[in-house]
């Protein structure tokens, strides 16, 4: 069995912010401070915790009851033992294993969680690789889109409540960069995979104020699975969409049109926005059974490896976009470009995507750098956003468009164990449309949907 670290190993913002640094509680006069993100965060319950007098004793003695006979299970015992697809060593080239771990019994304030489905983002293989040293440099359990029910809780309101595990676990919701629509950048936050073990897992041990509730209605649909893709790559794709300002009729270029975050835009701008949709990805991508529901055209991905897009594709996006608007008075590229592929030789020269006045909207984690003649942007009056994720309100938009029928994503089911040679597909640019891992599935018919 494998012995892993859990997220009271790792680094804790939750715990500098309530008790400091030096982790004593705080008065109401204490400042708020900025966590100490290297204090472990350790339970400790051991006798030198309490001072000697009988009335903290007794405390003690009722929070060790309370741990051994007040949790409250669903389905029975939750086991001791659970399948995890763990990440051994964060390193090149990527692993990925099945293993055997324990089930973390909850302290108080944290929640077992029975995961259903997980949603699979490729962002997951920059933090197994250490592609970006910030996030993650040790073994870990990643997965960042699980939904599923409360199974074990110290607060028997909890037991059966549906819930999400969005990456953004935490942020504080009152700093600069929170109030003012940032929260990645949030001093307090607190992640999946890089603080807490993800959805890749079939019982996720987290506090519960990491979690997403959701709404009554995703349980209550035919497949819930596919409500795993509001919490990450839906979310995202959307506040890029409303970052580049798009209105009706107007012509969006996708760049990863195959790809998650290209296939939920691609979709969303043409049945939320009413725009016209050029879809552009690799040639492998071209006969998906995503393409013809996210774009109304689609090209091949421009292969000239120069500094420049090649003139004839070009003059081919040009006239896409001309015959889209039906104003062949005035020819011009397109209103706005979403860059959201894997690749970065399709991010060369965005500026040649769109016409005067238009908008460059990046999304996701890209790897890569590009540079771009300032005095171009200028001239042209070019705007450039970038989105790194979105955040909870977005995901409870992606979830009503998909309850309400506007958003139907098409998912690729795979189970828990083939999960490692999926990964695999993203580093092959294989994968196509949105990915997601049955972990355990719906609840069985005999336990009870709500509280």
């Amino acid at each position: 069995m494998e012995v892993l670290a859990t997220h009271r190993d790792m680094p804790d913002p939750l715990g500098a912010i309530n008790h400091g640094s030096s982790g004593q509680p705080r008065t109401p006069t204490s400042r708020i401070e900025t966590p100490n993100l290297q204090t472990p965060y350790v339970r400790d319950d051991t006798e030198s915790s309490y001072p000697e007098n009988e009335s903290n004793k007794r405390v003690k003695l009722t929070i060790k009851e309370d741990l051994h006979t007040k949790t409250h299970g669903l389905f029975g015992e939750v086991p001791e033992e659970q399948v995890a697809i763990l990440t051994p060593f964060v390193s090149k080239p990527l692993t990925l294993e099945l293993r055997t771990v324990p089930v973390i019994r909850p302290s108080l304030g944290e929640v077992v969680v029975r995961i259903a489905w997980t949603g699979i983002c490729a962002s997951d293989i920059y933090f197994a690789t250490g592609t970006d040293a910030t996030y993650c440099s040790h073994s870990h359990i990643g997965g960042h889109e699980g939904i599923g029910h409360i199974a074990q809780s110290h607060d028997p309101a909890h037991i059966g409540q549906a819930v999400g595990m969005r990456f953004m676990a935490y942020t504080c919701g009152v700093c600069c960069y929170c109030l003012k629509g940032v929260p990645e950048s949030c001093p307090r936050q607190v992640c999946f995979t890089r603080h807490l073990r993800g959805s890749y897992q079939q019982y996720a041990t987290v506090p519960y104020t990491s979690l997403t509730i959701l709404p009554d209605y995703v349980f209550q649909h035919e497949n819930p699975a596919i409500y795993t893709a509001a919490l990450c790559s839906g979310a995202a794709a959307l506040k890029a969409l409303r970052k580049a300002g798009i209105r009706p009729n107007d012509v969006v270029v996708v760049i990863g049109i195959g790809g998650q975050i290209g296939y939920l835009a691609g979709v969303m701008a043409r049945r939320v926005y009413s725009a016209r949709v050029v879809g552009i990805d690799i040639a492998s991508k071209a006969n998906s059974s995503t393409i013809g529901e996210a774009c109304d055209v689609y090209l091949p991905s421009p292969t000239e490896g120069g500094t420049h897009m090649s003139d004839e594709f070009q003059s081919l996006l040009q006239s896409t976009c001309t015959k889209l608007r039906a104003d062949p008075n005035l020819p011009r590229g397109a209103d706005v470009v979403i860059a959201a592929g894997s690749s970065g030789d399709s991010y060369r020269d965005l500026p040649s995507y769109v016409c005067d006045g238009g908008s460059i909207g990046f999304v996701g984690s890209p790897t890569y750098s590009v540079t771009f003649d300032v005095k171009r942007i200028l001239e042209r009056q070019l705007s450039i956003k970038g989105t790194l994720m979105g955040d909870r309100q977005d995901s409870y938009q992606v979830m009503d468009y998909i309850r309400s029928g506007i958003l139907k994503p098409k998912m690729n089911e795979i189970e828990l164990q083939d999960l490692p040679e999926y990964m695999q597909g993203f580093l092959a640019q294989k994968n196509w449309g949105k990915g997601v891992a049955r972990i355990n599935g719906p609840l069985p018919s005999a336990a009870p949907l709500t509280r």
